[in-house]
This record gives C-alpha cells, sequence and structure tokens, in this order.
C-alpha cells in the first residue's frame, strides 16, 4: 500500500474511503441499509476500507467507517495490521497529533 491503489478487485467504498471522500462512503453505507456489508469487502492485501482510510490518515472517513462496522477497528490485514497501527504510522498531519498524544 504505497499510496496508489492496487489492481484487482477495489470496491467504491476502497477508492472513496483512500481518497477520503466522506460523502461517497455515507452514500454508501446509506445504500445498504443498516446492514454494512461492504465495511468487510476485503482487498486482494486484506485491507478493508477502514485498512485504507488509516493509511492515508482520512480521520472522517475513518470515523464514518468505524461507526458503521465497530468491530473492523480491530480487524487484521495479511500483513499483520490494524487500521489503528496504519493511521499511527501515517504520515500525516492528523496521525501526528495523534502519535504525539500517546
Amino acid at each position: 500500500m504505497e499510496g496508489v491503489p492496487e489492481a484487482g478487485n477495489w470496491a467504491p467504498i476502497h477508492t472513496a474511503s483512500h481518497h477520503g471522500d466522506v460523502t461517497a462512503v455515507q452514500e454508501i453505507l446509506a445504500a445498504e441499509h443498516g446492514s454494512p456489508t461492504a465495511t468487510w469487502i476485503a482487498t486482494e492485501r486484506g485491507d478493508l476500507p477502514i485498512h485504507l482510510a488509516a493509511h492515508r490518515a482520512q480521520c472522517d472517513t475513518l470515523a464514518v467507517l468505524a461507526a458503521a462496522g465497530q468491530s473492523t477497528i480491530d480487524a487484521v490485514n495479511h500483513a499483520g495490521w490494524t487500521p489503528l497501527m496504519l493511521v499511527l504510522c501515517a504520515d500525516a498531519p492528523p496521525a501526528r497529533r495523534l502519535a504525539s498524544a500517546q
């Protein structure tokens, strides 16, 4: 995950999460009528939408995804990373603030 979407099985929610498009994520989740299965769609690397948002420190998107699929916050991708681990390693101002508060 170097900031460029991998070829393969990205669904619209992956792209929206990766780019921090909160409105698109909310629309996708709303279309599911309270059953947020999109939050559990994994890429070939095992990344859920919340992993992609975390990697880029898309904090508003993270909040929407966490609220929709709270159990995804502890999900581990194929590399063994949780969303929290990814956001703390992200090189973005929100992540640096969060990391320095720890």
